[in-house]
């Protein structure tokens, strides 16, 4: 798989995902997402669609100060050309951030559970942990914080990387 970001102004434009096939060279699109900053209401707002322009969820994330509260309109099982938001899976994540907007706690609804499931984190030097709560498989895990993850917390640039041995991460500056 390979993810392409367009960033302006260090805010995600466009974003792509595709399956890449070694012997034929080719890069088969498996999603992409466009992206909407609103500056007067600290509101990025994404739409993911599959390759057929099928549109699989729509995302929209208010910062505050120190929270970020995110709204996902969802239609994962069957992703459509006219998305009716009555007819979505309703996800709502509230987000409490550090002084180094990194993630505390995360409260995560979901319109057919009752009691929402909670994640704790807990930063170290050269690791951090999560703490899963209130689902069937509560549990904690414990991550190395690479040297691109750390790059990606000094810049504000909200990416997730993975594990560095199964991935590989290409970063262009224009």
């Amino acid at each position: 798989m390979i993810t392409t970001t367009e960033y302006k102004d260090n805010k995600r434009t466009f974003e792509k995902t595709c399956c890449y096939f070694k012997e034929k060279d080719t890069c088969y699109l498996q999603s992409f997402s466009t992206f909407e900053f609103k500056k007067n209401t600290n509101t990025e707002k994404e739409i993911r669609y599959e390759s057929d322009s099928a549109v699989r969820f729509i995302r929209e994330i208010k910062t505050l100060k120190n929270i970020k509260i995110t709204n996902v309109f969802s239609w994962e099982i069957f992703p459509t050309k006219k998305p009716d938001l009555e007819n979505a899976i309703k996800l709502i994540d509230t987000t409490y951030l550090d002084n180094k907007d990194r993630k505390i706690k995360s409260l995560h609804y979901n319109a057919k559970r009752e009691k929402p499931w909670i994640e704790i984190f807990k930063y170290n030097k050269d690791t951090y942990s999560r703490q899963t709560i209130g689902t069937s498989r509560d549990t904690t895990l414990i991550f190395q914080r690479s040297e691109l993850k750390k790059m990606a917390e000094k810049n504000n640039i909200d990416y997730e990387f993975y594990d560095q041995e199964y991935y590989k991460y290409k970063i262009e500056n224009y």
